[in-house]
């Protein structure tokens, strides 16, 4: 469903009734918002929402616990919300070219993480979240590039 410009979130409700479907690409479209029947989706292991104009996330995304990748680059997410950390089996975050001035505490809950990708976003401190020491120990890389950190 990739290229598509499907518009605001309604125009993939119908897949969120497909319980067996592994993969959901929807990137370069102009979704703005994700239906909360997103959560519906228990087998999901890779979802691609990149380029789109995604300004938040519903809880429900946490409900994607089979989830092992999440791609949101050049979205506009201000804000990711806590039931993100609810991804344990997630390996790679994708959040580059966002607004993201903050990362959820949650995120250490991730234990499965090795990629978090979080370059051109807002960060103007280093998240708590990658200042503890077992997270960081999972990580084979950590991308934090063009934010307006203190040098």
């Amino acid at each position: 469903m990739s290229e598509n410009k499907l518009v605001g979130g309604l125009a993939i409700e119908a897949v969120c009734y497909l319980p067996n479907l592994v993969q959901l690409f929807l990137q370069h479209n102009k979704i703005s918002f994700l239906p909360q029947k997103i959560g519906k989706l228990k087998s999901l292991k890779v979802l691609k929402l990149n380029d789109n104009l995604l300004e938040r996330l519903p809880n429900e995304i946490g409900e994607l616990t089979a989830l092992i990748e999440l791609q949101l680059q050049e979205n506009h997410l201000r804000q990711l919300p806590s039931s993100i950390g609810k991804l344990k089996k997630l390996r790679s975050l994708y959040l580059e070219f966002n607004l993201l001035r903050e990362i959820p505490a949650s995120v250490v809950n991730m234990t499965g993480m090795h990629l978090l990708f979080l370059h051109n976003n807002k960060l103007e401190e280093i998240p708590d979240v990658l200042k503890e020491s077992n997270f960081l120990k999972q990580l084979l890389r950590v991308s934090l590039d063009e934010n307006p950190l203190p040098k």
